[in-house]
């Protein structure tokens, strides 16, 4: 046999290096999946922070799922977090939304419900743009699930209703099977409708057993709920030992414990509770190992019982201030107020897109209106062409009013927002800690930072929100750098790369957000146009025309003319 010289080895080694790496892959992947903790071997974390493409990114999601599996939810999410940097810096949107997915659905799992709904937002937005009509479903259904735990039925039942018509358009059986789960539960624990309740549960079960669902424990659980609030407590208990079984086979620790803590509660209810003890204690530890916060405040809840049963006062007193500190954590006013302004948000950013789009298909009209007036010859084709010219301006005026119509609910959406942001106030120290004029020296040989840059639009974004002198005719940029206290050049350059304009379009833009906001009310009605545009900083009546119809999408009078007709 003929040796192989270090020059030829070395050749082979570099021509299948992607082999090595994915042995190596293969290897690290293997300890995951028995549950070992990875993130403190250093060797794979250099070995993964190495490049940033696409197959790295889909191997740090790889190791992410396999943390989600074994129910690590942390863990899972820095990899997830990690993966979704490589995303954006490659413009993989669709894989970009995958990852803000799961990382709001393991927040949620976490009983982390405020930035589990900011990342749901999120990926929500970013799967409607790639129009991905499953990940949409998806997203909407533990939307939903977020809301309802923050005791917003409204939203949560409308996510809902969402994701089953979309599942149901495209033939999504799994999502129509957790969907169908979802609504069962939203009528069980939010209205205690059992029969209701079970009707949409049963479908949910029949459906997973159908795909042979690895999940399909989670409507017999439900279902055995619906039978415990009926009272019907031998079939609840047969219910919860099918789920457990279930869960017990795939190894599901969620699963598990949640199903320990509600045979806990059966026997509890059926004053059998050294019973439940029992299954107390073994929810607990699986519950503390997994980290669930909403499960160990059940758990904490069901020990209150139990110990009142047993005539234990101190230890009685002992979990109910247990549980009571959980629940802050979990539904702390902070919390609502910030899923409440992620949300308002995100409508009034669809709502400004769905602007956009009725904008170009109304420019679309008109030209293909002026395109048709040049080949009507005769008195046929003029007949013709006024029966046109009549069915398009009819559409065009339907479309004009559409549009009044969604600016109007901006300006509604656009007040909340404000009133959010004002009641909470965002709090920055200042920039700059030196004096102005240290300020200056300081930047005139250095530029800006990016987190400065972010605080200086901010502080812009919340000077605008909060102050109207930007409503004064000959307002500058000057004076708003004065107003801010920091160098024009910086509020410049802040307003350039952050909003993509110059000042004096920003400036118009909040003029006419302004404008727009004082026609939108029935007591300003009685004031003409030229007196609205004097008021928020217009020298001439064509100017303020031009401005309002290139931002709101029509005239001012057809806008003003809309609200005072009451035909919109």
């Amino acid at each position: 046999m003929n040796s192989i010289t270090s020059n030829e080895l070395f050749a082979i080694l570099k021509n299948n290096i992607h082999v090595l790496f994915s042995v190596i892959l293969l290897v690290f992947t293997f300890y995951i999946g028995k549950a070992q903790d990875l993130s403190s071997n250093d060797s794979l974390k250099n070995l993964l922070g190495k490049t940033n493409n696409i197959k790295n990114a889909k191997s740090l999601a790889l190791i992410a799922d396999k943390y989600q599996k074994a129910e690590k939810y942390s863990e899972a999410i820095d990899y997830y977090e990690k993966a979704l940097s490589i995303y954006r810096l490659n413009k993989d949107t669709l894989s970009e939304a995958d990852a803000l997915f799961n990382i709001g659905r393991d927040y949620s799992l976490l009983s982390e419900f405020d930035k589990a709904t900011i990342f749901l937002i999120k990926a929500l937005k970013q799967y409607e743009q790639n129009k991905n009509p499953e990940g949409i479903s998806k997203t909407l259904n533990s939307l939903g699930i977020t809301y309802e735990h923050c005791l917003n039925k409204e939203k949560a039942l409308d996510c809902y209703l969402r994701s089953y018509k979309i599942c149901k358009i495209y033939k999504n059986a799994k999502g129509l099977s957790d969907v169908l789960n979802n609504i069962g539960t939203f009528y069980l624990t939010g209205y205690k409708n059992y029969k209701k309740a079970l009707e949409y549960l049963q479908e949910s079960l029949s459906l997973s057993r159908s795909i042979n669902d690895t999940t399909r424990s989670i409507p017999l659980q439900n279902i055995a709920l619906a039978y415990l609030g009926m009272k019907k407590y031998d079939t609840a208990l047969n219910y919860f030992m099918m789920a457990l079984k279930i869960d017990e086979k795939f190894n599901f620790k969620r699963g598990i414990a949640s199903n320990y803590c509600n045979v806990a509660n059966l026997y509890i209810k059926i004053n059998k509770p050294d019973e439940a003890k029992k299954y107390l204690d073994r929810s607990l530890v699986i519950s503390q190992e997994i980290n669930s916060k909403g499960l160990i405040r059940i758990v904490y809840n069901l020990y209150t019982l139990y110990y009142a049963i047993k005539g234990n006062i101190n230890k009685m007193w002992e979990y109910a201030d247990k549980s009571e500190v959980i629940t802050n954590t979990l539904y702390n006013d902070e919390g609502k107020k910030l899923i409440a302004e992620m949300q308002t948000k995100y409508e009034t950013e669809k709502k400004e897109q769905e602007i956009k789009i009725l904008n170009v298909e109304n420019k679309l009209k008109e030209s293909k209106l002026r395109t048709r007036s040049f080949l009507l010859l005769g008195l046929f084709i003029a007949f013709l062409f006024i029966i046109t010219f009549i069915f398009q301006k009819r559409r065009l005026l339907f479309a004009h009013r559409s549009l009044v119509q969604k600016n109007l609910e901006i300006v509604e959406s656009e007040s909340k927002l404000i009133s959010s942001v004002n009641e909470n106030p965002i709090q920055y120290e200042n920039i700059l800690t030196e004096s102005p004029s240290e300020q200056a020296i300081k930047y005139t040989s250095s530029q800006l930072t990016d987190e400065q840059k972010v605080k200086i639009k901010e502080l812009i974004i919340n000077y605008f929100n909060g102050s109207k002198n930007y409503l004064q005719k000959d307002y500058s940029i000057n004076e708003l750098a004065n107003d801010l206290k920091i160098n024009r050049n910086y509020v410049s350059q802040v307003i350039n790369e952050k909003f993509n304009q110059n000042f004096s379009c920003f400036l118009n833009e909040y003029r006419i957000k302004e404008a727009r906001k004082i026609m939108s009310e029935s007591s300003n009605l009685k004031y003409t146009i030229e007196s609205i545009a004097e008021s928020v900083g217009y020298k001439s009546k064509t100017a303020f025309n031009n401005a309002f119809k290139k931002y709101v999408g029509v005239t001012p009078s057809f806008y003003l003319n809309s609200i005072r007709s009451n035909k919109i």
